[in-house]
């Protein structure tokens, strides 16, 4: 650049060229000025300066230097981030598992290799892990493999384990390990029952708080965990429902609940969405579950669903009351889980003819995924062969015929 500023000083205003003496003090000029631009500049090297404004600049030799140890930290807090508690720990188990079994096998756990992950999900199906699970620790092993800087690994383009994987399925079914069977779905029969076991004890608190989560969670399509907390100490209110989330459009004559939830599985950003549920006009009616609730437990801090004692509903524990109660209705506990709720809503709208974009939008599924929810009753199924055989009227069955 100064070699540039130098060719151009050979000419002065108007474009006539200098000379001699004139022509080198302009140069000498030029680059005195040029070195004081250096001296000033930030990055100069001349020595200390001053930055525009008054400011006083580093010494010479001298660089300011970020606290890297800190943005490594702040990396790691906000890879954590990405995702969910829960699947952080399947992925630390599957991790876990994974480190054990190169150091036993004296294969070198990272970089991994597609031959390492052949031996690795064959050594798990010969101790028992159905095929259903394999892919949860390969998910596991690929976001390690990322977060210790070795990029995707692209398990999903191992041919050689894709066979491997499906070799697994095949023999688990032929030999009888196959998945385990799919939970039912709670249907209005099973939350019928479960109302007349939590009415018998009518007037009692906890009664009247797990009949009005029970309700809420299948009117509302609620996952469990988004109206529990999954631990007592890990209540959040910008995360987990309080008694500010829960408002009536009315007092005087209450027609919908107002459910506002902070996060949930589908709004990991927390942008918080409002899910209304009305009244269903029978003793199963979710309005009048949960104004039951509210008038035993008033306002004030914690989660919105809480015991007599104050101790929070966790999602384990509601799933074990839910049990409990099911058991003693006399139907098999062991078959219904938290999300029965959730699917028995989906099948019993279904059923009623509800469309499959409203049952979408009501469960807040992003997917098509809430279709595998459905349970379609046996005699409908079986109907499906006279619907076919039934003959239009308006339909020339002779039109088209082979000649």
């Amino acid at each position: 650049m100064l070699g540039l500023l130098q060719g151009r000083v050979q000419y002065g205003t108007g474009g006539v060229p200098h000379q001699g003496s004139r022509q080198r003090g302009s140069r000498c000029l030029v680059k005195k000025q040029f070195e004081k631009i250096l001296c000033a500049s930030p990055t100069g090297r001349s020595g200390a300066g001053t930055h525009p404004g008054g400011n006083t600049g580093p010494a010479a030799g001298q660089t300011t230097r970020l606290d890297v140890a800190g943005l490594d930290r702040a990396v790691e807090r906000y890879r954590e981030s990405s995702v969910a508690a829960s699947t952080a720990r399947v992925y630390s188990s599957a991790q876990g598992r994974y480190t054990r079994f190169c150091r036993e096998s004296g294969s070198a756990p990272w970089p991994t290799s597609e031959q390492v992950l052949c031996r690795f999900i064959a050594h798990l199906a010969d101790g028992g892990i159905r095929a259903a699970s394999l892919k949860s620790y390969l998910a596991g092993i690929r976001h390690g493999h990322i977060a210790g800087g070795w990029g995707d690994p692209r398990i999903n383009l191992m041919a050689g384990l894709e066979q491997v994987l499906k070799g697994i399925k095949l023999t688990q079914a032929r030999s009888g390990v196959a998945a385990s069977a799919p939970k039912r779905p709670i249907t209005l029969d099973v939350l019928e029952a479960l109302r007349q076991v939590w009415q018998s004890a009518e007037g009692h608190w906890d009664a009247s708080m797990l009949w009005a989560a029970s309700s809420l969670c299948f009117f509302g399509f609620f996952r469990s965990g988004e109206l529990t907390v999954p631990s007592e100490a890990a209540f959040d209110p910008g995360a987990h429902l309080a008694f500010d989330d829960v408002r009536v459009d009315s007092l005087a004559a209450p027609s919908r609940l107002c459910i506002r939830l902070q996060a949930s599985k589908t709004d990991p950003f927390r942008h918080g969405v409002d899910v209304f549920v009305g009244k269903s006009g029978d003793e199963r009616c979710p309005v009048a579950a949960v104004l039951n609730y509210m008038i035993k437990r008033k306002s004030g801090p914690g989660p919105f669903f809480r015991f007599q004692d104050g101790s929070a509903l966790t999602r384990p524990k509601f799933v074990a009351e839910v049990k409990l109660a099911l058991s003693g209705a006399g139907l098999d506990s062991s078959r219904y889980a938290g999300h029965s709720f959730r699917s028995g809503a989906a099948s019993t709208a279904a059923e009623r003819g509800i469309e499959d974009s409203v049952i979408k939008m009501l469960g807040r599924w992003r997917s098509s995924a809430f279709q595998r929810y459905i349970r379609t009753p046996r005699d409908r199924l079986a109907g499906i062969s006279a619907v076919l055989a039934k003959q239009d009227s308006h339909t020339d069955v002779g039109r088209g015929s082979l000649s």
